[in-house]
């Protein structure tokens, strides 16, 4: 982010025009020890010798902060958690969440709204599928590939596999790159 300034916020040498970048991850289903916290990642510079000639802005041009959202706790005293929770959540229904925005957070919820709200519900299912599918591509391929080790044909393979013998070439060679 800080490179793609370049050509729009600064042009040939002039990095003084430098705008800071901030990254924002949000992790919506962190392991236990991490749920329910925020934090930030300042760049900072550490003088190991000699007395430096830079000045904190010459440096300090991006921070990262990583949001770890957890379950939803009624002890939570963080309203940003919480509601990145009800938007992220695959817990919750479209519904649900659409009702608990309006009457926990305020957002009226107009058609732009509801549409965006059913987009992101939409999306994490969508992310979630995506995920299976690539595991279980990878344990195809895996199979296909012991199988094989085992001197099975293609042939044997996408039989036990119930697919074809194009596509068990395919898991075959994507598991030797």
């Amino acid at each position: 982010m800080i490179s793609e300034q370049y050509g729009t916020v600064f042009t040939e040498g002039h990095y003084q025009d430098l705008q800071k970048v901030y990254s924002i991850w949000i992790c919506p289903d962190p392991a236990a020890k991490r749920q329910n916290g925020i934090f930030k990642f300042p760049r900072t510079m550490e003088t190991v010798y000699g007395k430096s000639p830079f000045k904190e802005e010459d440096y300090d041009n991006s921070e990262y902060i990583v949001i770890f959202v957890g379950k939803l706790d009624d002890s939570s005293d963080n309203q940003i958690i919480d509601l990145l929770y009800t938007i992220f959540s695959n817990d919750i229904t479209v519904e649900e969440k659409k009702q608990r925005l309006s009457s926990v957070y305020g957002i009226e919820m107009t058609r732009e709204i509801e549409s965006e709200v059913f987009e992101m519900c939409n999306l994490s299912k969508g992310i979630e599928d995506i995920g299976m599918a690539k595991g279980a591509m990878l344990e195809a391929t895996k199979a296909a590939r012991n199988l094989k080790k085992a001197g099975m044909s293609v042939e044997e393979i996408a039989k036990i596999l119930e697919t074809d013998v194009n596509k068990v070439e395919e898991l075959l060679t994507s598991s030797e790159n």
